[in-house]
C-alpha cells in the first residue's frame, strides 16, 4: 500500500525534523556531516573532552537546524510542483507546527549548550590567567 503524499510528509517530519540521529541516511552525507563537525570544532577552540563534547553537541544542533531550513524550503516546492501556491505547503497546519516546534525546540537546546561552552572556557582562561599571574 501506498502512503498518501501528507502521509508521507508526515513521516519525513516525524523520522526527519524529530529524529535523534544526526546524520540520516539516504538523506545526509556522513562526509559532509564530519567536515561540518571539523568546522564548528575547530571555529569554537574547545579544550579538553568536555568542551569538546559540548562543541560536538553545537555542531549537531546546527546541521539540525539547517535541516529544518530544507524542510521549509521543501515544503514550498512541493507545493509549487503541483500547481499550488509555493506558500500552501508552509501553512498546513500539521506541517508548520512541526517546523516550528522543531526550530525552537532546537534553537533553545543551542543557545544552553553554547552559553554552557561559553561559561567552562571563561572559567578556564580566568584559571589559566590567575595561574600565569601568581607563577
Amino acid at each position: 500500500m501506498t502512503a498518501s503524499p501528507k502521509a508521507r510528509n508526515t513521516n519525513a517530519l516525524s523520522h526527519g525534523l524529530r529524529s535523534n540521529r544526526t546524520v540520516l541516511p539516504r538523506r545526509e552525507s556522513e562526509e559532509e556531516w564530519q567536515a561540518h563537525l571539523a568546522a564548528i570544532t575547530d571555529s569554537l577552540e574547545p579544550v579538553g573532552p568536555i568542551e569538546r563534547a559540548l562543541a560536538g553537541d553545537i555542531a549537531a544542533l546546527l546541521w539540525r537546524l539547517e535541516r529544518v531550513s530544507r524542510y521549509q524550503v521543501d515544503a514550498a516546492k512541493r507545493a509549487s510542483d503541483t500547481g499550488g501556491d509555493p506558500l500552501a505547503g508552509l501553512f498546513d497546519a500539521r506541517v508548520l507546527n512541526t517546523i516550528l516546534r522543531a526550530e525552537a525546540h532546537l534553537s533553545r537546546q543551542l543557545e544552553r549548550v553554547f552559553d554552557h561552552l561559553l561559561d567552562l572556557q571563561g572559567r578556564r582562561r580566568e584559571r589559566e590567567f590567575l595561574v600565569r599571574l601568581w607563577a
